[in-house]
């Protein structure tokens, strides 16, 4: 006598346009699955606008759906018990600045044989960290626990095709601002042109012309009074040349220094 179970799989589909209904390309999908801890399921929807998510599990969801200068668009919760469409309209993000509307231009996205390219050199990244670029690129999921590409976590991140092991990558992430880049290469097999440490995905961000790479350094004084006159200086030089980084700073103050001695006789 055998037992077997039986676990009800469906399909959830869509499609994804403008308010004008114009198709998107390349957005990117994310399914989540409430109090699932496995890594969320992200498809792209194809050269026109339709996506897929094929043989899903009966469960509780969401789905949320990105692409870059788009603002992001999400479902409500639902539960799976059939087959499920979801048709989503993004718009694009427009930003106010001292009562100047400012239009984003959209970033050029490129797909060969080889790569994912988006190309960030014309559009008018505002107010955005590489982060938030990440987050939108078709293929590509940031979470807390770090980065992942088609569902596949080992990600490394390169800078104008160079290693980054001597970086803090969240801090990279937070604080590169986004009109510093050029382009992003999302690269799922890397070829032998890349360095042979790892052999999972890459990111590969190429700076603009320019970029503050090199020596720099400042100086700084403070003065103030608290119980006395009271005084500090210090100073920091950093290099950054892609793979090997280094700073270096020194601080040097002067509080100020007292001692009080309080009696209480009977």
């Amino acid at each position: 006598m055998g037992l077997s179970s039986v676990t009800a799989q469906h399909n959830i589909r869509g499609q994804i346009t403008d308010p004008n209904q114009n198709p998107l390309p390349f957005v990117y999908i994310i399914l989540y699955e409430k109090g699932s801890e496995d890594l969320p399921k992200g498809v792209i929807s194809d050269d026109k606008d339709a996506y897929s998510f094929e043989q899903i599990t009966n469960g509780i969801y969401h789905i949320e759906v990105s692409m870059l200068s788009f603002k992001l668009n999400a479902s409500d919760t639902f539960t799976l018990s059939k087959d499920t469409i979801f048709n989503f309209i993004l718009e694009e993000d427009i930003q106010t600045l001292n009562a100047v509307v400012v239009k984003s231009k959209r970033p050029v996205i490129r797909q060969t044989a080889e790569k994912l390219i988006v190309d960030l050199e014309n559009s008018e990244m505002i107010n955005t960290s590489l982060q938030d670029v990440m987050r939108k690129i078709p293929g590509v999921l940031v979470t807390n626990n770090g980065i992942s590409i088609a569902g596949n976590r080992g990600v490394r991140i390169l800078i104008n095709g160079k290693s980054t092991d001597y970086m803090d990558i969240q801090t990279l992430l937070s604080d590169l601002p986004a009109d510093n880049i050029s382009k992003i290469e999302v690269i799922e097999q890397p070829g032998a042109e890349y360095e042979a440490s790892g052999s999972g995905a890459l990111i590969n961000i190429i700076f603009k012309k320019n970029i503050r790479l090199g020596t720099h350094g400042n100086v700084n004084t403070w003065a103030g009074e608290d119980h006395g006159f009271q005084y500090g200086t210090g100073a920091s030089i950093a290099h950054y040349k892609n793979k090997l980084n280094w700073q270096i700073s020194i601080n040097h103050s002067k509080p100020t220094w007292r001692e009080d001695l309080f009696l209480v006789r009977q």
